[in-house]
């Protein structure tokens, strides 16, 4: 059980188009309401029986005493109800998943961005580029306000 919607039930990214198993989070988790509330608490516990994600806004008073104090250990049976949640009913987790890599990226013109159908449905009239990257290696101070802001990241294993 989670709060947020099934994009997609089937986890393989070799299947429908590198889709994966999408789970569609609120609006204030992202873009400009996230940045205009001020960011907020992201977490995820991976464990051999669920992976399961829990999103808080920044001056929540729902975010866990654990999670904003930094503690040491933290128990997440009083978080409430995922944003999503995955549990190990077609997939053994323990054999299927290896170390976990935490990756920050700000691509511009990534996957999905970068596909000719995306940026000429709207972006290649307003800029007068035909395609993605050439217009970020054309206009470099477009994106000089564009960075991550984070205050730390935890692991706890």
């Amino acid at each position: 059980m989670w709060t947020g919607t099934i994009l997609n039930n089937d986890c393989d990214a070799n299947d429908d188009g590198n889709e994966g198993c999408g789970v569609q989070f609120a609006q204030n988790t992202f873009g400009p309401s996230f940045n205009q509330q001020g960011g907020g608490w992201f977490a995820m516990e991976r464990t051999n029986t669920a992976i399961s994600i829990w999103f808080w806004p920044r001056s929540s008073t729902t975010v866990p005493t654990g999670v904003k104090n930094g503690n040491a250990d933290v128990i997440t049976d009083n978080w409430g109800t995922p944003v999503a949640s995955f549990p190990n009913t077609d997939c053994n987790l323990a054999s299927e998943f290896q170390a976990h890599n935490v990756v920050i990226n700000l691509t511009f013109c990534g996957v999905w961005a970068g596909l000719t159908s995306s940026w000429d449905i709207t972006c290649a009239a307003s800029t007068g580029v035909s395609d993605c990257n050439t217009y970020v290696d054309s206009n470099p101070a477009a994106f000089s306000n564009a960075y991550f802001e984070i205050n730390s990241i935890r692991i706890y294993e």
